[in-house]
């Protein structure tokens, strides 16, 4: 694993749980959280896009669910470093 992809899932952790107003524990930051809405959804996806400079597809931007799935899609994309 490399050192980006694990500065990138502390970085997921931390923009997730911001946005769910909890704590960085990866077992709640899903859309199992009650605070995890359509309107988080969006937030969160704004929020990537802005951190990693990115544009997400209407399809990328709801199916992320989790820290992993936010992981994926920065893999599919190709993200480097910034």
């Amino acid at each position: 694993m490399s050192n980006a992809f694990e500065l990138y899932r502390k970085e997921v952790i931390h923009l997730l749980a911001k946005a769910l107003e909890c704590n960085e524990d990866e077992k709640i930051l899903n859309r199992t959280n009650p605070a995890w809405d359509s309107l988080k959804q969006l937030q969160i996806s704004l929020e990537i896009e802005d951190r990693f400079d990115i544009e997400l597809s209407d399809e990328q931007a709801t199916k992320f669910f989790d820290v992993d799935s936010v992981l994926q899609i920065l893999v599919e994309l190709n993200v480097d470093e910034n």
